[in-house]
């Protein structure tokens, strides 16, 4: 269950380039490996992984696995909790967060809307930003630990794409959050969540890519500039 709210819409947020400046999976590997050499060193590991995953060789959710089992694999989970923190205050005190999502997070919070985040950044970080920055409920892609020791497995799929409409929706039955008489308000950037914006009730493009604002423009979805 998530708290009590009094306001009338239900806001949900992407967090990569809705958010932030940038993506944020690859930042923070960089960020948190600890293999004691340079960060050209961790490029030139995950580089062959992303040069394959251009060229249709792997999925997504493969990648993302490999660079986890790469960089991060065997962390515990108070050493991936506290990086985390870190990782989300670094974000923070350097300016890396869109001021116009700042601006509309308080304003949801300021009409006691439930505000969610639904991403494909892994959830062990994802959960640290959004309690940063105040959400309700965070919504990634999940991670699989064998007792407090993370293992380089995906959980399900990618919060991506129609996976990502599909598990905010269970999201939204497990934590009994009902739409009625509610309006659902969905940001992001990419042409990826459209199936997340048809199902909101009010879609919204937030500095969308190219093809997002094609899209947007030829279904009249509201465009934004953070």
């Amino acid at each position: 269950m998530v708290r009590d709210y009094k306001g009338n819409n239900i806001a949900v947020f992407d967090l990569d380039r809705t958010i932030t400046q940038f993506g944020t999976f690859t930042p923070y590997l960089l960020r948190t490996t600890k293999l004691g050499v340079s960060k050209y060193w961790a490029y030139a590991t995950l580089l062959p992984l992303m040069l394959q995953y251009k060229q249709g060789k792997i999925g997504r959710k493969h990648l993302k696995e490999q660079m986890i089992k790469r960089l991060l694999d065997n962390r515990s989970r108070d050493d991936m909790d506290q990086c985390s923190i870190d990782y989300a205050e670094w974000l923070l005190a350097e300016g890396h967060y869109r001021p116009g999502a700042i601006k509309q997070i308080k304003q949801h919070k300021e009409n006691d809307d439930l505000i969610v985040m639904a991403t494909a950044s892994m959830d062990w970080y994802a959960q640290k930003i959004g309690d940063q920055l105040g959400f309700d409920l965070v919504i990634g892609t999940r991670s699989h630990w064998e007792g407090d020791v993370l293992q380089p497995v995906i959980i399900g799929e990618n919060c991506y794409g129609e996976n990502k409409r599909v598990m905010i929706d269970d999201a939204f039955k497990a934590h009994a959050i009902e739409r009625a008489g509610k309006t659902v308000i969905a940001y992001t950037d990419h042409v990826s969540d459209l199936p997340f914006l048809h199902w909101a009730d009010k879609p919204v493009a937030v500095n969308p890519s190219k093809k997002l604002a094609r899209a947007a423009k030829e279904q009249q979805i509201p465009i934004e500039i953070w």
